[in-house]
């Protein structure tokens, strides 16, 4: 897939297939490797990916573009997402005994490039979440931003837009 370059090292068009260093494989392999370390339950493993100033949110309408101008179902720092992980080994944590389980599958994984090393990636995802007697499924897409770091890549921000943020939700136990 080619794209244009719009003069500030941005890519407009369609996603492309390699932008500036990052192919769609690559891409794909840290999105699947993500989902696998979720849905096994190795939560510090996940916690890794992120950068120290990394952010995850769940924003509470579909077209919130900034956290800090209305409520999100979750905004997160590094500080909340250990606290978040630290829950699900904690006896004391009712509401998540017995601890969640998920599944989830990731679809159509595009990439757009920001700056050199920064790379916007987009998928789509269905999760299913089993907790008690209940299952539950949260859908919509992933917005990451990754960046390159001593040679690997690591997660920037996380946006989770649900399709429908703005409707009623059960319970979101396990992490997106």
């Amino acid at each position: 897939m080619a794209t244009a370059d719009d003069g500030g090292g941005g890519m407009i068009g369609e996603a492309v297939e390699t932008a500036h260093g990052l192919d769609r494989a690559q891409a794909e392999d840290f999105l699947y490797w993500e989902a696998e370390l979720l849905d096994s339950g190795r939560y510090d493993e996940w916690l890794d990916l992120f950068t120290a100033d990394g952010t995850y949110w769940i924003p509470s309408n579909p077209g919130q573009t900034d956290p800090y101008l209305a409520p999100s179902h979750a905004f997160e720092d590094d500080l909340l997402r250990r606290v978040r992980v630290e829950r699900f080994s904690s006896k004391y944590s009712y509401s998540l005994q017995p601890v969640p389980r998920s599944s989830r599958m990731l679809s159509n994984i595009r990439i757009e490039f920001h700056q050199p090393s920064c790379w916007t990636v987009r998928s789509n995802f269905l999760v299913s979440q089993f907790h008690g007697d209940q299952t539950h499924r949260f859908a919509g897409h992933y917005v990451h931003e990754l960046v390159a770091s001593a040679g690997n890549l690591r997660i920037s921000s996380k946006r989770i837009m649900l399709l429908d943020a703005d409707g009623p939700l059960p319970d979101i136990l396990t992490i997106l």
